[in-house]
């Protein structure tokens, strides 16, 4: 297995209390942590199998699900490498000869993981110390790391956004930040009537007798692009289903950006 290298920076911190209490002691945190979004990770896992990356979202939510059917009937489920999915509860003291009631005394009924020590004990782990940022110079690294892969560097490759995106100057938010929240406010219940007559189309990939519903979703993607102003939109038709292409120009002189996305869903499952 390839060793992997975890960040850490170096702390000053005063310590309160012990042998050596009021003495100033150097203690490491981690940094250079990142996410990984379900899509991305489900994208990681299906390179390796014969899988898409939907097939492997629908097996790991799947699993998930029949995990916790089973421990709501009282099972221990050994969930593989993680270790073991079990039910917990906690129960109120009652007195002796007070009627117990277990939808009044028993509270937070839950799935509880035994983790598997050996999978959730990291080993061959290398350690490189990081430099310690100043508030300034994190923000300074921020806006620079947003800006450049939209305006691109000749002769290397675009920076890496960072995850989460967060904009901000010296002076605090950038204000057209909260120009667009405030947009997002005051045309709330549009967009959630768009949402609305969007999710009410069984675009459904997966099963043919959806095709209709494909086509349909993807005129209505057509209709809304036009709507939004995108100058051209196209349906495409394909061996599988419709493919929607929208191009909006304002200025040639501007870098492009695409934008992908997909509009099937998946099948509805009883819960």
């Amino acid at each position: 297995m390839t060793s992997k290298t975890l960040q850490y920076v170096l702390y000053q911190r005063k310590v309160t209390f012990g042998k050596h209490r009021g003495k100033s002691m150097q203690v490491a945190r981690l940094t250079g942590r990142y996410q990984v979004d379900f899509e991305r990770f489900c994208s990681l896992v299906a390179r390796n199998t014969t899988l898409n990356y939907m097939e492997v979202q629908s097996v790991l939510n799947l699993a998930a699900d029949t995990a916790r059917d089973l421990v709501s009937e009282g099972a221990i489920v050994d969930y593989g490498r993680l270790g073991h999915l079990m039910p917990t509860f906690k129960c109120r003291a009652v007195e002796e000869g007070e009627k117990f009631n277990p939808t009044i005394h028993i509270k937070e009924v839950k799935v509880h993981l035994r983790p598997s020590k050996r999978y959730f004990t990291l080993e061959d782990i290398h350690f490189r110390k990081a430099p310690r940022k100043t508030k300034k110079q994190g923000v300074a690294e921020t806006r620079q790391s947003f800006f450049l892969p939209l305006l691109g560097q000749s002769g290397s490759p675009p920076t890496p956004l960072p995850y989460p995106i967060q904009i901000h100057s010296t002076l605090g938010p950038i204000p057209i930040m909260s120009q667009i929240k405030n947009y997002i406010r005051e045309h709330e219940a549009r967009f959630l009537e768009d949402l609305f007559e969007l999710i009410r189309i069984p675009s459904i990939s997966a099963k043919s007798e959806h095709k209709p519903d494909m086509q349909r979703c993807a005129e209505y993607w057509r209709d809304h692009l036009k709507k939004l102003g995108v100058q051209t939109v196209e349906i495409y038709q394909t061996a599988g289903n419709p493919i929607v292409f929208g191009h909006y120009e304002k200025d040639p002189s501007k870098p492009t950006i695409l934008v992908y996305g997909h509009y099937d869903v998946m099948p509805p499952r009883a819960t």
